[in-house]
C-alpha cells in the first residue's frame, strides 16, 4: 500500500484547493470543489483523474466546482447527510460516526 500525496494549490483570490491521490489505484479525492478552472488544472498538471469530491460543508466558497467536475470526471460526491440539501450532486450520504474506502485506504 503506498502513502496518499497531498498536492495544495491556489483557488479563487483566497482560498485553497486540496487534492488527495492514491497512485496504486490512480484515484483522486478533491476536499470540497471551490474553483472548477482551477482543479482541472492541478488535475491536468499532475496527470490525475477525479474520481471524488469530499464536501466538508455548503458554503460557495466550498461547492461552487461540484457540478462542472461531476459533468467532466463523473466524480463521487460525499457530503454530511445533515447539509445535503444545500450541496449540489451529492451522492452519499455521510453520518457522524459514519466511514468510508477511499483508495486503497
Amino acid at each position: 500500500m503506498s502513502a496518499l500525496e497531498v498536492y495544495q494549490f491556489g483557488c479563487r483570490t483566497d482560498n485553497f484547493g486540496i487534492l488527495v491521490h492514491d497512485s496504486d489505484i490512480g484515484v483522486t479525492a478533491s476536499i470540497d470543489a471551490p474553483d472548477e478552472a482551477a482543479i482541472n488544472a492541478a488535475l491536468d498538471e499532475k496527470g490525475w483523474t477525479l474520481s471524488h469530491i469530499l464536501v466538508t460543508h455548503h458554503h460557495y466558497d466550498h461547492v461552487d466546482g461540484i457540478d462542472g467536475l461531476k459533468r467532466k470526471w463523473g466524480a463521487i460526491v460525499l457530503a454530511n447527510r445533515d447539509d445535503v440539501k444545500r450541496i449540489p450532486g451529492v451522492d452519499i450520504e455521510i453520518a457522524p460516526g459514519s466511514s468510508f474506502d477511499f483508495a486503497s485506504h
